[in-house]
């Protein structure tokens, strides 16, 4: 995931049909999108701790 990065919300409505919508993800910085692909702030920080940062 990059800052301003474009990805697509896949919606399944209640009757099985489909849509798509384009989004902008709103993560601005590296720091942020290393934090979400982490699963959050505390496995983010507990990984940086234990010196497994990716």
């Amino acid at each position: 995931m990059q800052p301003g990065q474009t990805v697509t919300l896949r919606i399944t409505h209640a009757d099985q049909r489909r849509s798509e919508c384009p989004l902008r993800v709103r993560v601005d910085t590296p720091l942020e999108a290393a934090t979400l692909r982490d699963g959050g702030i505390l496995p983010h920080v507990l990984r940086e701790l234990l010196g497994d940062v990716s």
